[in-house]
């Protein structure tokens, strides 16, 4: 229930009931009890007078004035016939008729209390306190959630990254919120775990290389092995050190939040010049492309995606790789597939970690983790699978 609601809602039905409450009351109860209030006035007026033994003109008017009864003295000799008939049925009306001593015939009419405006204000009393309870008792969860969320807020940014804000299950604003919160939090310890992790790959992946070149160089200095072999040893790990570099700044820069250059490109002139780029150290392989698309995406990024993912494929092939567009309602499918061993199982459960690289692996393994990094970028995906007649398929999917 969204936080408005919440707190409408509650505060409507308890304005809805007072109102209600209010009505029946000033309609039901209170015209009752002012009615009988009248009549006991009335009754008590009548039997003040009428035990005054010689009453005066001065007596019946104090006595009516202290009462509250507004009354006239009709003299008898004006009243005539009128003190035969019956009086009239008005509620509060009280007549007493002429007797020896007092020729006057009373007629006194008890009004209702004029009490509209103490009613009026207890009324708008009553309505604040209704409010005032409602507001105290839905905003007190609201306050009790902002202040979850305030001190989750301050662990965090303390650097306590496993603090986690605790949503009660609902479904309001603070709830999502909190789950925002969660998200975010969840994120950046991911984010610096993996960076740790990263750090301590990247320092051993520096280390094999840079050793070998510490170790060519103590043997050119001491005279063992031909100096060619020892060049050729000390650029082959330079080029594996730059290849790591390299594809270190293009994961990097692709993780910065890249802003994809969409327009129209046909995948199948991107493909052919990725294959064109990619194959051309491996003359022995049997390379098939089949199907076409036109798809609206940033060019360069499509190309890195399908470099990187057929490099991989012309790397572990033994004598075959295809390459199959396949248009769909709304997305594109290119897959790739090879007859070469397939990729390890922990590789594929892993989902392209950074640096997860088979045993026999000669890359650096971040390929395709870049590759499927610059496809989110343009709103694909990449999934691999091993296929049941030997070798694996990559598939890179984008929308149309």
């Amino acid at each position: 229930m969204k936080l408005y609601w919440k707190v409408f809602l509650p505060l409507a039905a308890a304005l809805f009931l007072t109102i209600v409450f209010t009505g029946w009351f000033m309609g039901a109860v209170l015209p009752n009890h002012l009615r009988a209030r009248q009549a006991m006035i009335a009754e008590l007026f009548q039997r003040e007078v009428e035990s005054l033994s010689a009453p005066t003109r001065e007596q019946v008017i104090f006595l009516a004035d202290s009462m509250g009864v507004r009354m006239r003295l009709i003299p008898e000799d004006r009243l005539g016939r009128r003190e035969h008939r019956e009086p009239p049925p008005l509620p509060g009306t009280v007549i007493i008729p002429a007797r020896p001593g007092f020729p006057f015939t009373i007629v006194g009419m008890v009004p209702l209390p004029g009490a509209r405006l103490s009613i009026a204000a207890a009324v708008l009393l009553l309505l604040l306190i209704v409010v005032g309870v409602v507001l105290h008792l839905v905003l007190q969860s609201v306050f009790r959630k902002i202040r979850d969320l305030e001190r989750a807020a301050c662990i965090l940014g303390t650097g306590d990254t496993s603090i986690r804000y605790a949503v009660s299950g609902g479904s309001d604003e603070l709830d999502a919120l909190g789950e925002s919160f969660n998200g975010m939090a969840h994120r950046i310890d991911t984010l610096l775990a993996s960076h740790k992790e990263l750090m301590g790959v990247v320092a051993h992946e520096l280390r094999t290389p840079l050793a070998r070149l510490s170790l060519a160089l103590e043997l050119l200095r001491e005279g063992s092995g031909t100096r060619d072999e020892m060049f050729l040893r000390m650029e082959t790990d330079i080029a594996a050190l730059n290849a790591l570099v390299t594809e270190l700044l293009e994961y990097n820069r692709l993780g910065r939040g890249v802003v994809p250059n969409l327009e129209s490109v046909e995948i199948l002139a991107v493909a052919e010049e990725v294959v064109a780029s990619e194959t051309w150290g491996r003359a022995d392989l049997d390379i098939t492309l089949a199907g076409q698309a036109l798809v609206k995406t940033d060019r360069e990024l499509l190309a890195r995606v399908l470099s990187n993912i057929v490099s991989n494929a012309v790397r572990h092939a033994s004598s075959n790789v295809s390459i199959e567009i396949r248009p769909c309602l709304s997305s594109v499918s290119v897959a790739v597939c090879d007859d070469g061993p397939g990729f390890p199982s922990a590789i594929l459960s892993a989902g392209f970690i950074p640096f997860m690289k088979g045993r026999e692996s000669q890359g650096v393994g971040l390929g395709l983790s870049i590759a499927r990094r610059a496809a989110t970028i343009i709103g694909g995906d990449v999934s691999a699978e091993n296929l049941s007649r030997g070798g694996a398929r990559v598939t890179l999917t984008i929308p149309l």
